[in-house]
Formats: C-alpha cells, structure tokens, sequence
C-alpha cells in the first residue's frame, strides 16, 4: 500500500486519489511520501528521497505514473515516457443491450485513468435521455441527464474527457417502434432528411449534450446509411443524387452543432461507399 501525504495535494487530486484507491493500492494520509506535480510538455516521474515528481502532458498521466511507481516496488527510479497522440481513448458501446451502469462507467474511468488514457468515448444510439423527446430511449435502459453530467464530472477528477458518440442520420432502429417517430424514418433505422421534425429531434439531442458535457467535442455517427434517400424521401422528392442528400444533411447538422459550441467527428464510410458504388476500398 502507497501512502500519499495529504498536506501538498490540492482538492481535484486529493478526491481522484481518494478514488484511485478503488483501483489501485494507494490512500491519503497525514505521513508517507510527498507527491509532486508539474505540466510539463512530457511525460515523466521520478522517486527519491521520499518524492515523487510527476510531470504530465495530459493530466490523466499523473495516475499511470502512480500505477508504474506501484509496479516498480516504490523504489528509487526516474522514467521518462513519450506519447505520440494528443488523444488517447476508448469507445464504449452502450447501445446493444449492454449500456454499462454509471458505477460500471466509473470503474472503466479509473482504469484508463491508470493506464494513461485521456478520452472515453460513450456509444448511445438511443440510450440516453433527450429533452422534449420522452419516446427517445424508452424502456432501453437510457442514460439520464443526471447521470450523464455525474460520469462527466467524475472523468474530469482524472483528466479524461467523455465525448458524446451520438447518431444523427442511420442506427436508430429502436425509436422507430414508437408511432412519434414513424413520420421521420426514411426507411429501415434512417431518419428522414430535410424534413423539419428531424432536425428538431437533432436539435434536442444537441441542446441536452450541451446540458451535459464539458467536452465541445461530438462524434455525430451518420454511418452505414446505406439505403439513405430510396425509402420515404424517394417517396416525396423523387431519384437524387445520395451524396448531395448525405452532404446536405451534414451541412444541416453542422449548423446546429455550431449553435451549441461543437466540433464534430463522424464516420467516414458513408462518403466512401457513395463515391465508389458501395465498396469500402
């Protein structure tokens, strides 16, 4: 066990220290070693004379410098460590029957904390509470704004930033059983694009991710929309051209995101396989 004296430590490291121990053998106490840290430009620690200086690039560094401190037998070293990525993260899906409890969240939090992780990313295609969207995530076992704002805060303890991984086109196949939604599907899991209910939805989704999170960025998904504009839109608007459909909306999203203060990511396949007659390559 690694006793940390509690007397240097500010408030956010003291409580993610007082956390950590939930994962690593470590505690806060009023003797042990003195811990030091520093913002630095690169990633290091050293141990002597009952001192630990820990400089960081990204905060989140901090705990996997205790965790190789640890691993090390505590003993007298210096290490130096180069990351070649800004962002280091994982992406969680929460979407399959399978979104993870806030305390399960919690605890994945803690061990990419000690592993040097920066970012978690949450997949929620529908399993998160929406305003003014009551059908959205509807007995799915969805995130609720409180716990959402709970997980982001406690990601901060450790420097980690939780990024929203949302959908806002395909992928949405479990809000089309509810009879709200069934005038915005273009077919099978697609939301129908230009029409105003739509981007009213998209625009609920961003008004509650800008309530719930810190990060300004958003992963908007729009993946594997692969019947995009041959369903309901075909139906209204007749044969279009899909990558004008697919840019159009994205313009469309863009817009909304920006009122909100995002920057968005998303993924690239869509573009891909429209441009190449359905092959990814």
């Amino acid at each position: 066990m690694l006793t940390i004296r509690k007397k240097f430590l500010n408030d956010n490291l003291y409580r993610a220290i007082n956390e950590i121990k939930n994962t690593l053998p470590v505690s806060v106490g009023n003797s042990g070693i003195n811990l030091e840290v520093r913002k630095s430009k690169a990633n290091s620690f050293c141990f002597f004379s009952s001192k630990l200086v820990i400089e960081y690039r990204n905060y989140s560094y901090i705990f996997r410098a205790l965790r190789l401190f640890l691993q090390n037998g505590c003993k007298e070293i210096t290490v130096k460590e180069n990351c070649l990525f800004d962002n280091l993260g994982v992406m969680a899906d929460c979407s399959r029957n399978a979104v993870l409890k806030p305390e399960a969240v919690k605890k994945l939090i803690r061990l990419l904390a000690v592993m040097g992780y920066n970012s978690l990313q949450l997949y929620t295609e529908d399993t998160y509470e929406v305003n003014d969207e009551p059908y959205f995530g509807y007995l799915r076992g969805r995130y609720s704004k409180k716990e959402l704002r709970e997980i982001d805060a406690y990601a901060r303890l450790f420097g980690i930033e939780v990024i929203p991984c949302v959908q806002t086109l395909a992928h949405l196949n479990a809000i089309t059983r509810w009879e709200p939604y069934s005038n915005i599907i273009d077919c099978n899991d697609i939301l129908l694009a230009e029409n105003p209910r739509t981007y009213k939805l998209i625009e609920n989704i961003f008004s509650t991710l800008a309530e719930c999170f810190s990060s300004v960025n958003v992963n908007i998904g729009m993946d594997e929309a692969h019947m995009l504009g041959l369903g309901k839109y075909k139906d209204l608007h007749g044969i279009k051209d899909r990558k004008d459909i697919m840019i159009n909306h994205l313009k469309k999203i863009h817009e909304i995101a920006d009122c909100y203060g995002f920057k968005c990511s998303m993924w690239s396949d869509m573009f891909f396989r429209l441009a190449f007659g359905g092959e990814y390559y």
